[in-house]
Protein backbone atom coordinates (compact mmCIF):
# COMPACT_ATOMS: atom_id res chain seq x y z
CA UNK A 1 0.00 0.00 0.00
CA UNK A 2 1.45 3.35 -0.61
CA UNK A 3 1.93 6.35 1.44
CA UNK A 4 2.09 9.66 1.37
CA UNK A 5 4.38 11.86 1.34
CA UNK A 6 2.61 14.37 2.52
CA UNK A 7 0.61 12.69 5.59
CA UNK A 8 4.17 12.14 6.75
CA UNK A 9 5.28 15.86 6.76
CA UNK A 10 1.90 16.95 8.57
CA UNK A 11 2.66 14.00 11.38
CA UNK A 12 6.52 15.29 11.46
CA UNK A 13 5.01 18.63 12.18
CA UNK A 14 2.94 17.54 14.94
CA UNK A 15 5.04 14.52 16.39
CA UNK A 16 8.44 15.06 15.11
CA UNK A 17 9.95 16.27 18.18
CA UNK A 18 8.58 12.56 19.57
CA UNK A 19 9.88 10.31 16.55
CA UNK A 20 5.96 8.73 16.79
CA UNK A 21 5.39 10.14 13.13
CA UNK A 22 8.02 7.38 11.87
CA UNK A 23 5.46 5.00 12.61
CA UNK A 24 3.49 5.59 10.00
CA UNK A 25 6.10 4.62 7.28
CA UNK A 26 8.49 2.23 9.41
CA UNK A 27 7.93 0.54 13.08
CA UNK A 28 11.42 -0.07 13.27
CA UNK A 29 12.69 3.68 12.40
CA UNK A 30 9.75 4.70 14.29
CA UNK A 31 11.27 2.58 17.63
CA UNK A 32 14.85 4.04 17.19
CA UNK A 33 13.88 7.69 16.96
CA UNK A 34 11.05 7.23 19.96
CA UNK A 35 13.81 6.10 21.67
CA UNK A 36 17.04 8.25 20.84
CA UNK A 37 14.31 11.11 21.22
CA UNK A 38 13.68 10.09 25.20
CA UNK A 39 17.10 9.75 25.62
CA UNK A 40 18.24 13.31 24.24
CA UNK A 41 15.38 14.85 25.91
CA UNK A 42 17.13 13.17 29.48
CA UNK A 43 20.31 14.94 27.91
CA UNK A 44 19.46 18.33 26.42
CA UNK A 45 15.99 18.74 26.94
CA UNK A 46 16.12 21.52 23.61
CA UNK A 47 19.00 21.72 21.92
CA UNK A 48 19.32 17.67 21.00
CA UNK A 49 15.60 17.38 20.15
CA UNK A 50 15.69 20.42 17.89
CA UNK A 51 18.80 18.94 16.36
CA UNK A 52 16.86 15.53 15.74
CA UNK A 53 14.38 17.10 14.48
CA UNK A 54 15.26 17.46 10.76
CA UNK A 55 16.58 13.91 10.57
CA UNK A 56 13.56 12.36 12.02
CA UNK A 57 11.88 14.52 8.65
CA UNK A 58 14.38 13.44 6.25
CA UNK A 59 14.25 9.58 7.44
CA UNK A 60 10.46 10.15 7.30
CA UNK A 61 11.12 11.26 3.46
CA UNK A 62 13.07 8.47 2.62
CA UNK A 63 11.53 5.55 4.05
CA UNK A 64 8.03 6.46 2.73
CA UNK A 65 9.60 6.54 -0.78
CA UNK A 66 11.10 3.07 -0.09
CA UNK A 67 8.13 1.50 0.75
CA UNK A 68 6.56 3.60 -2.03
CA UNK A 69 9.43 2.00 -4.50
CA UNK A 70 8.40 -1.13 -2.67
CA UNK A 71 4.80 -1.02 -3.00
CA UNK A 72 5.17 -0.37 -7.08
CA UNK A 73 7.22 -3.29 -7.67
CA UNK A 74 4.91 -5.47 -5.80
CA UNK A 75 1.83 -4.11 -7.80
CA UNK A 76 4.32 -5.01 -10.98
CA UNK A 77 4.90 -8.69 -10.33
CA UNK A 78 1.17 -9.11 -9.38
CA UNK A 79 0.43 -7.84 -12.79
CA UNK A 80 2.76 -10.11 -14.50
CA UNK A 81 2.09 -13.35 -12.87
CA UNK A 82 -2.47 -11.90 -13.62
CA UNK A 83 -1.17 -11.48 -17.05
CA UNK A 84 1.07 -15.00 -17.39
CA UNK A 85 -2.14 -16.45 -15.51
CA UNK A 86 -4.44 -15.29 -18.08
CA UNK A 87 -2.06 -15.98 -20.98
CA UNK A 88 -1.47 -19.74 -20.39
CA UNK A 89 -5.34 -20.41 -19.40
CA UNK A 90 -6.02 -18.95 -23.14
CA UNK A 91 -3.78 -21.30 -24.40
CA UNK A 92 -5.33 -24.40 -23.07
CA UNK A 93 -8.49 -23.26 -24.60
Amino acid sequence: MKKSQIVQLLLNLVFGLTGLSLFYSNAIAGVVFTVLQAMAFGLLPVLANMALWPVVCIVGFFTVAHRNRDAREGERRHRELVEATREGAGRRD
